[in-house]
């Protein structure tokens, strides 16, 4: 029985140890409305030596449990940077609308893989009336 509250015990202190260290501790957000309440332009600041990806801002319901829009594009913030994002809420009834939120990440921003598209060539028609042409 000792040993099953030791474990207890030393579990609600490594998660509490984990929450403390969360990135959104280490920013400063400042939001400001823009273009007639068409938009949230975020302001976030890295009050640290860490880089920090933001991973995702958005907008809660009234209810704060909806989602009613989130922006699931990556910022990255060097460390003591400061980062400038506009989200567009234009096409959404912000009668309705709740909090705000943002998650964040330590480190680097992913790297996406971008496809290299081979461009084709000219078809058979279009070499045709280039021969013509004298092209």
């Amino acid at each position: 029985m000792k040993k099953l509250l030791g474990i207890t015990l030393l579990n609600l202190l490594i998660s509490g140890k984990l929450l403390a260290d969360h990135c959104a501790h280490d920013l400063d957000k400042t939001l400001t409305w823009k273009n007639d309440n068409k938009a949230i332009q975020w302001e976030i600041k890295n009050k640290t030596k860490n880089e920090i990806v933001i991973t995702r801002l958005g907008l809660w319901a009234s209810d704060n449990k909806t989602v009613m829009k989130v922006s699931e594009r990556e910022h990255y913030i060097k460390p003591f940077g400061i980062k400038t994002v506009k989200v567009w809420f234009d096409d959404i009834n912000l009668d309705v609308r709740g909090s705000f939120f943002s998650a964040c990440r330590y480190g680097k921003p992913s790297k996406t893989s971008s496809k290299k598209y081979k461009l084709k060539g000219k078809s058979w028609s279009q070499k045709m009336l280039d021969n013509i042409r004298g092209n």
